[in-house]
């Protein structure tokens, strides 16, 4: 199928879920999900602090009548993956794992295929990252409330996070994430807590690597040209709402769409409006990628 076609007939199978292992740039095991369909573009999604791959099943499963593979993988120190809990050597790990990941799901594919990428929260600081670092490789970046800055930032414990570092940076601080700010859907908040590959906690240097990596992203907003979404919550206690409207703003593509859900929380597609939210994603999907598809 050439690339600028889509094809216009819905699947009537469900796609199977494949699982394993792939090596990142340095060597570590990070766990994978993947959902594949012949000649199909293919949308990689990057998950938030402390969760996993596996959260998004529901939401691939309400994408999957559309032309495309789906990718995820547990970032490293999370989920099913090698590393140690909750401890990154530098920010860049995250984005440097991305781009191996981009480039292992590249080798399984039998022809050259666009790559759209979306990020929830850390993911999507990770996802910006990603993409400014070689835009020619993505064809367009969906942003689930990325983390630019935390809804209620705190000179002091970044200060303390700095210092700790230095000095211990493998000292344990309890998760920042609060589950009752996460959705206002009680059934959604009880799953995160009985969920047991969530990571309770977080090391001084991936706190303090997390700010660094958000500080220097947000810096080079401008530089982003590529198709944008933009999706967050109103009520998001968690990340800045101020910050991602900053960070919109700056951004130089002349094709960008932001969506603020007024009584939403953090995890749109948690909330009790994650249907309208799946269905602007797939609208931005198909506009950008199969405008053909119907």
């Amino acid at each position: 199928m050439p690339l600028n076609e889509c094809t216009k007939k819905q699947k009537t199978e469900p796609m199977q879920e494949e699982t394993g292992y792939f090596s990142s740039f340095d060597g570590t095991k990070l766990f994978y999900r993947a959902w594949e369909q012949e000649a199909s573009d293919a949308l990689v999604v990057l998950h938030g602090m402390g969760e996993h791959s596996g959260r998004y099943r529901e939401t691939i499963e309400t994408l999957s009548k559309l032309p495309f593979s789906f990718f995820l993988y547990d970032a490293r120190g999370h989920g099913r993956s090698e590393g140690e809990r909750m401890y990154l050597n530098c920010f860049d790990d995250l984005r440097e794992d991305a781009v191996s990941f981009r480039r292992f799901v590249e080798s399984r594919l039998s022809q050259k295929r666009r790559f759209i990428l979306m990020g929830q929260s850390l993911g999507g600081l990770v996802a910006t990252s990603v993409v400014l670092k070689n835009q020619a490789d993505w064809h367009a970046l969906i942003l689930l409330s990325p983390f630019f800055g935390a809804a209620h930032a705190n000179p002091i414990l970044f200060g303390l996070a700095r210092f700790l570092n230095l000095i211990y940076p493998k000292s344990i601080w309890d998760n920042p994430i609060k589950p009752m700010f996460l959705t206002h859907d009680p059934e959604e908040v009880d799953r995160y807590k009985r969920d047991d590959l969530i990571q309770r906690r977080i090391t001084s240097r991936m706190a303090y690597e997390m700010l660094r990596g958000c500080s220097q992203t947000r810096q080079r907003a401008r530089e982003l040209s590529i198709p944008l979404l933009l999706l967050t919550g109103g009520e998001d206690q968690i990340v800045s709402v101020g910050e991602m409207k900053r960070f919109f703003k700056s951004v130089s593509s002349h094709s960008k769409e932001i969506k603020i859900f007024p009584h939403c929380y953090h995890e749109l597609l948690h909330e009790y409006e994650r249907g309208e939210a799946v269905q602007i994603v797939k609208d931005f999907l198909i506009k950008y990628a199969c405008p053909d598809y119907h």
